[in-house]
């Protein structure tokens, strides 16, 4: 039983644990805040024996990282919402490396986990392919493969900026003043930023919002734009059943398609262009 407290307790980075949590409250919110809990205790007893430095939920909140509350749950955002979070975050103190983020995010519907420590050398600029490795998104543990994502040419100018903000060569992403990989914890801290600016600068209060529901927002979009389980790739996910067997497809055409008509609606709603 120790060896399996001591396991988990070592997966330390907020953001992975977030990822899951994320997930959960989607479903279930009251099964993602009893998890949270239960972590919480995990760590406070992994730290009191010294198995961890630190304890990497200690600061997150089920009601305000999570958004949990009775009888609600994650969400899409609707096209006027996509709006004020444009116009407030430019009104935020956050770096432009941040606002990169957010907007990247929003556009591959990816995991912040695989943006904030995307590598360099994952992103074919040529062939147009961003290359996850098995080790660095979710399922890959199970598929052995690389999530592959079409990198279309509207996007380059945003991808170059961030390359040219990284004070480390091989990564996409780092600290504003540092050559560590963005803190996970000031992602969490995004929507509510920018919330807040949209609440003091444009006199308009927010539902709340989580990094996670800018996922969910992408998802939602595309169910017009490609077929199904071309959308389940586009957010990382395996294919349902035996498909996921016999079905090795990369469907990077689809996908590139999808994603250059996700970038019409963006550029609708969002202004043209809509990054950087």
């Amino acid at each position: 039983m120790i060896e399996n407290l001591r396991n988990i307790a070592i997966i330390a980075h907020v953001d992975r644990w977030m990822e899951l949590l994320e997930e959960v409250a989607g479903k279930t919110p009251s099964i993602a805040e009893r998890l949270l809990a239960n972590l919480k205790q995990i760590h406070m007893w992994a730290a009191r024996r010294e198995l961890i430095k630190d304890q990497p939920l200690g600061a997150v909140s089920a009601k305000r990282d999570l958004q949990v509350k009775r009888g609600t749950r994650g969400r899409a955002l609707s096209a006027e919402e996509l709006q004020l979070i444009w116009q407030a975050m430019h009104r935020t103190r956050m770096a432009y490396r941040s606002k990169l983020f957010v907007k990247l995010c929003l556009f591959w519907g990816c995991r912040p986990v695989e943006l904030r420590l995307a590598r360099m050398d994952e992103f074919d600029m040529a062939e147009g392919v961003w290359r996850i490795p098995p080790e660095r998104h979710k399922v890959g543990w199970k598929t052995g493969r690389p999530l592959l994502r079409p990198i279309i040419d509207k996007v380059m100018p945003a991808l170059n900026e961030a390359a040219a903000l990284s004070h480390d060569s091989t990564m996409l992403f780092t600290g504003e003043r540092s050559s560590e990989p963005m803190n996970d914890r000031s992602i969490l801290s995004f929507p509510r930023s920018i919330q807040k600016a949209a609440k003091h600068q444009l006199g308009n209060e927010m539902t709340p919002w989580s990094m996670y529901d800018l996922r969910k927002t992408a998802r939602t979009h595309w169910s017009s734009l490609a077929e199904p389980h071309v959308c389940e790739m586009m957010l990382g996910h395996t294919l349902l059943g035996v498909w996921q067997f016999y079905d090795h497809h990369d469907y990077l055409h689809e996908q590139k398609s999808a994603y250059q008509a996700w970038w019409q609606i963006l550029t609708q709603h969002l202004g043209d262009p809509p990054m950087p």
